[in-house]
């Protein structure tokens, strides 16, 4: 499970990293990945990750970039010499994960709600939970409606 969860937080940085990563002829595949995902519920983490990691595989340029800025955010790579201060800077978003335990009839499971902090200009205040699996969606899909 902690795997998935892994998978849908890579996924949400590289949908929500600025400058974008992802470019428009990528919507096509993003929607078809959607498509995927809406009829998933809450406790298919797994099959979303599956999905998500399926669609990876056809998409290793744009997961270099997300890793190249993963490793510049952390100064791992060092070939990257900033001459010019603001260029390649990408701001990735930070999410915090609860994990709360419920139990359904004799089986026990757990729920996987992912903290939203809303942006410093927002005019939102409280932070918001709300399932991971749904924030996926809901963030594809405002990423293919841009």
């Amino acid at each position: 499970m902690q795997d998935s969860i892994e998978t849908l937080v890579c996924f949400l940085e590289l949908l929500e990293i600025q400058p974008p990563i992802l470019q428009e002829q990528d919507k096509s595949s993003l929607t078809r990945l959607l498509e995927e995902l809406e009829p998933l519920n809450l406790d298919e983490i797994q099959q979303a990750a599956n999905s998500i990691r399926e669609w990876c595989e056809n998409h290793e340029k744009q997961l270099k970039e997300y890793d190249k800025a993963k490793r510049k955010e952390r100064k791992e790579l060092d070939e990257i010499i900033d001459s010019d201060p603001h260029k390649d800077r990408w701001i990735i978003p930070n999410f915090q994960l609860e994990t709360s335990e419920y139990s359904l009839s004799e089986n026990s499971d757990s729920e996987v709600r992912i903290l939203i902090t809303p942006p410093p200009e927002s005019s939102e205040t409280c932070p918001v939970k709300v399932p991971i699996l749904d924030y996926v969606k809901q963030i594809l899909s405002q990423w293919i409606n841009r």
